[in-house]
């Protein structure tokens, strides 16, 4: 009676980043199986891994040693060093511990590791192939390096609302705004001036504007798109500069993010229990005034309190408590405040303390941005001097610059200033809105929309809202 073949395993690695060479599953699988038969090993499970060979905490814990330690004698086949790992010090450890499980490793074409002959050529592939690897990363690198000395796209996917254009002979250039989404960003960059991304969703969804998922607009793509630079047409690909057009102007961008910094809520904003919860903020100290609750053995009580009123809160985020120490009452303060922001907002005299001043005409274009676009223009017609693209060709990768800068020029020349605010038809229209207004849903969203910020302290109360439209 035949003996029956040793068990073995095939592993199979897959890089998920940088897979620029020759070993694909199939490759490596018919390695493997090559020299089970070869050897006299029967394959009877494959272990299959998708994760960079340089990652580290591979040679922590990994399912060769979950499957050594459940199979204890069991043989692992590799079809080279280089799909046990990338770098000599895991792929070597690798190896090791699998041994000091019991289990035994081989290599295709080179054989049992634990015979010590075959351990030396192995160790001297293994660093034959971090050598490999480092050249590899090395190109890649240094052609997405080359990519953006050339004023091309270097690497990824554009954002959402963008397109990659291509020269004649197929390669990538810059992005180019797509006309059918740049209405729906536009659309987002304004509402964000005055909303937060929750009611900025909605509106885009209520609105019918495309959206970048297929779940359509949220929350998250909102956040998402305003945290992306891109599109103020600059993207930095190893310290190397790219321009192309903006979606949302550098100006607006620096606005967008200085309302989000101030829409930064504690975590009461997000309980809709209070009508001012996540709107009042502490006139002694500036934070937050947000849900507090005091429990009793028969009952519970909510109250409004500056969080660094607590001392032991206020100490561990590394603020000096607050002196402000007063609990508010929300059925005895709800309906003061908001009389109180009705008083503010529908009076011509007091809106000016209330809504934040104009901003100052710009009479200069700024330097920066003129430099950057000059200089993408000479780069981009530098081919057609050399000779190398026809005239036609570099109008095309110089005219989105050219239009900026028209552009640029345009709105900067100087001109009337523009009147002032007509306050007498803004507190008519804020008397208006805050009429129609009954419910504390309804309240609540109305402030959210106005961004309201009620300071309230014990020598002062005032209100700032952003400008109504």
């Amino acid at each position: 009676m035949t003996d029956p073949l040793p068990s073995a395993v095939a592993c199979i690695r897959v890089s998920t980043e940088l897979q620029a060479d020759r070993w694909g599953p199939d490759r490596q699988r018919q390695d493997i199986l090559q020299a089970a038969q070869r050897e006299g090993l029967n394959v009877v499970d494959i272990i299959e891994e998708a994760i960079s060979g340089t990652n580290h905490d591979r040679a922590a814990e990994n399912q060769y040693y979950q499957f050594a330690r459940q199979h204890p004698g069991m043989h692992f086949i590799f079809s080279h060093p280089n799909r046990v790992g990338r770098h000599v010090e895991v792929t070597v450890g690798i190896a090791r511990t699998i041994h000091k499980l019991g289990g035994t490793v081989w290599i295709a074409g080179l054989g049992n590791l634990r015979d010590a002959r075959n351990w030396r050529y192995f160790l001297r592939d293994a660093a034959d192939a971090e050598v490999d690897h480092a050249n590899i990363v090395y190109q890649l690198i240094s052609g997405k390096r080359s990519k953006a000395h050339s004023g091309r796209w270097a690497h990824g996917a554009v954002p959402w609302g963008y397109v990659l254009e291509r020269d004649q002979r197929g390669r990538s250039t810059l992005p180019a705004p797509d006309p059918q989404l740049v209405p729906a960003l536009q659309r987002l960059a304004d509402l964000s001036e005055q909303q937060g991304s929750t009611l900025v969703a909605r509106t885009l969804r209520e609105e019918g504007w495309p959206a970048p998922t297929v779940a359509g607009w949220t929350p998250k793509s909102v956040k998402n798109i305003l945290s992306n630079d891109r599109y103020t047409g600059r993207a930095v690909f190893q310290g190397i500069t790219l321009t192309f057009p903006a979606i949302i102007q550098p100006e607006q961008w620096e606005r967008l993010q200085g309302r989000r910094a101030l829409r930064t809520r504690e975590s009461g904003a997000r309980n809709t229990s209070l009508l001012w919860a996540g709107h009042v903020r502490c006139a002694e100290c500036g934070s937050a005034i947000g849900r507090d609750v005091v429990r009793r053995p028969y009952a519970q009580y909510e109250y409004y309190r500056c969080w660094r009123s607590k001392r032991a809160e206020a100490v561990r985020h590394g603020h000096e408590p607050c002196t402000h120490t007063t609990n508010y009452r929300p059925d005895e303060v709800d309906e003061v405040w908001w009389a109180y922001l009705r008083d503010a907002l529908t009076s011509p005299e007091r809106l000016p303390d209330v809504l934040p001043p104009p901003p100052p005409p710009v009479v200069t274009i700024p330097p920066a941005r003129v430099a950057e676009l000059e200089a993408a223009i000479a780069r981009a017609w530098e081919p057609y001097a050399a000779g190398h693209i026809p005239q036609g060709v570099a109008e095309r990768l110089a005219a989105p610059y050219v239009a900026e800068l028209d552009r640029l020029k345009w709105e900067y020349t100087p001109k009337a200033p523009p009147p002032g605010p007509d306050y007498d038809t803004m507190a008519a229209q804020f008397l208006e809105a805050m009429e129609r207004v009954t419910s504390t849903a309804e309240r609540r969203e109305l402030l959210s929309i106005l961004d309201v910020r009620l300071y309230v302290g014990p020598h002062e109360n005032r209100v700032t809202v952003v400008p109504f439209q």
